[in-house]
């Protein structure tokens, strides 16, 4: 019938606080990244790639909003033609490699081998504050069976890493902190 039980993410500001609930499952950092030796690999500010294309993962309705906050708010000023929306992080990944874009995105990417190897966080003197993960239903609905076991294996599995002393473990969650 095209119903969800829940979905994995974040609740965009705006959304309706009595349509949707939200259970924070961890916080995490988010960074100005760009290609492994792409030409902007050492900028400091982000009014040093003023005049780069970016790839940002977001609604068309929420762009406006995520650029004040990367840009406006530090008083940059960013053509918003230079912008390209990605529905996906491999979209996202792809435009970054092909096209030399930038983009804003969780600080954990750059350790997750797939991406980390091609992909680094630049250290900007701007910064921005850690966003949540969490757990999204509808406020009115109740979890199926099924959904309730998901929630509780995926946690499992959350809490196995984060007190694993393996080095991958390690970098994972140096940029990510549990709130369960």
């Amino acid at each position: 019938d095209g119903s969800m039980d829940f979905a994995l993410g974040h609740v965009q500001p705006g959304s309706s606080a009595q349509e949707f609930a939200f259970e924070p499952m961890l916080r995490y950092d988010t960074s100005v990244m760009v290609r492994a030796g792409h030409p902007r690999e050492r900028a400091r500010s982000i009014h040093d790639l003023l005049d780069d294309d970016w790839v940002l993962n977001s609604t068309a309705d929420g762009q406006s909003a995520l650029v004040d906050y990367l840009f406006t708010r530090h008083g940059a000023q960013l053509d918003e033609r230079r912008i390209v929306r990605a529905q996906s992080v491999s979209m996202l990944q792809t435009m970054l490699e092909q096209a030399d874009m930038c983009t804003w995105c969780p600080t954990i990417l750059a350790a997750v081998p797939t991406f980390g190897e091609r992909m680094r966080a630049l250290s900007l003197k701007e910064t921005f504050e850690p966003r949540e993960l969490g757990i999204v239903t509808r406020r009115s609905s109740t979890l199926s069976d099924a959904a309730r076991c998901f929630i509780d294996c995926l946690l499992q599995v959350i809490r196995r890493h984060a007190r694993s002393a393996r080095k991958e473990d390690l970098a994972l969650f140096r940029t990510v902190s549990l709130l369960i």
